[in-house]
């Protein structure tokens, strides 16, 4: 929080020893739905939504990954808050994204924009991120060249998690969908 005297919180991850087995529990039945909607209908791709900030949709989105990485090969998250990114940004060490060492892979270019995809050392967790906050995405959603990256991850990867933008403050989560 931004409150005087109010103390950072911090990211719960299912690996920590002080997660509840409920909470550990909740996040593993979540991965068993995904991977039913994912054999129902094909697609592993998912949004991850909220209506207001600070609901938890990163840590959800961050949990539910780890998770899946215990059932299969590789996962990628894309962090597609770009107004106020919640990976890799210098004043965020809450994230579990943020955790631990990563390395930059390759760059798409949408329109005026540049995505990266970064890897995770030690895992086979993936991140699609904004180097910089970005303000103008009136169109980036809509274009071409974001339909035809978000194409060939899907090819890579079995699962992509999308953590969105709060639905109450922009249109984004909707565009995404």
């Amino acid at each position: 929080g931004h409150e005087k005297g109010q103390r950072r919180r911090r990211a719960l991850l299912i690996s920590e020893p002080t997660v509840s087995f409920a909470f550990a529990e909740s996040i593993q039945k979540l991965c068993t739905l995904l991977e039913q909607k994912r054999s129902e209908h094909g697609r592993g791709v998912f949004s991850i939504c909220s209506l207001c900030e600070h609901e938890g949709k990163t840590m959800l989105t961050d949990n539910l990954a780890y998770a899946m990485l215990q059932r299969t090969d590789r996962v990628l998250i894309f962090d597609a808050d770009f107004r106020k990114p919640s990976r890799f940004m210098p004043d965020s060490p809450r994230t579990a994204a943020a955790r631990g060492k990563w390395t930059d892979l390759r760059s798409f270019r949408i329109g005026r924009n540049e995505l990266r995809v970064a890897k995770q050392e030690d895992a086979e967790l993936y991140v699609v991120y904004s180097p910089k906050t970005q303000r103008n995405l009136a169109d980036l959603f809509g274009e071409p060249s974001f339909a035809q990256m978000l194409h060939a991850l899907e090819q890579e990867f079995p699962y992509i998690l999308i953590d969105t933008p709060p639905l109450s403050l922009f249109a984004d989560a909707e565009q995404l969908a």
